[in-house]
């Protein structure tokens, strides 16, 4: 949890000294497409715009809500939003760049002892849980079953 607050505070300082050096005389508004409810990238973002208000920071950063990385990397190519949070793999449109990386992405895969899985092909014909569509986890997960055929 340390460490979580560590990386909050560590990124909310470079995105304040980063949109400084763009523009120093102007105090943005920062729009941030983050995640869906209750999932990990909109408490992030959350917490850096908390961060943000409370270090006395001239930046704002509005939080926006959203159904994951998809719709975040639109909202970037349509000028909706001016930061967003994607997974590591999803495509970049044209004319967004990527400012830092915050951690690695991994997928885990479980299924219960009977259930006679043991390699992803076995997924084949079985009912599976997924990530809400839209977000980066479910395209992933298709990404994944794509090179396991």
């Amino acid at each position: 949890m340390r460490l979580i607050g560590l990386l909050i505070a560590a990124t909310a300082l470079c995105l304040v000294l980063f949109i400084k050096a763009q523009s120093p005389e102007e105090t943005p508004n920062l729009r941030l497409s983050a995640g869906s409810k209750g999932g990990e990238y909109l408490q992030f973002a959350e917490a850096l715009s908390k961060v943000a208000r409370e270090t006395g920071s001239d930046i704002v950063i509005d939080v926006l809500e959203s159904d994951g990385a998809v719709m975040n990397a639109e909202r970037l190519a349509n000028g909706e939003a001016d930061l967003g949070l994607l997974q590591s793999d999803t495509p970049l449109p044209p004319d967004v760049e990527g400012v830092v990386a915050l951690f690695p992405e991994m997928m885990h895969i479980v299924a219960r002892q009977d259930a006679g899985i043991g390699t992803p092909a076995d997924l084949a014909g079985k009912r599976v849980a997924l990530m809400p569509a839209g977000s980066g986890s479910n395209r992933l997960f298709f990404k994944v079953m794509e090179h396991y055929g």
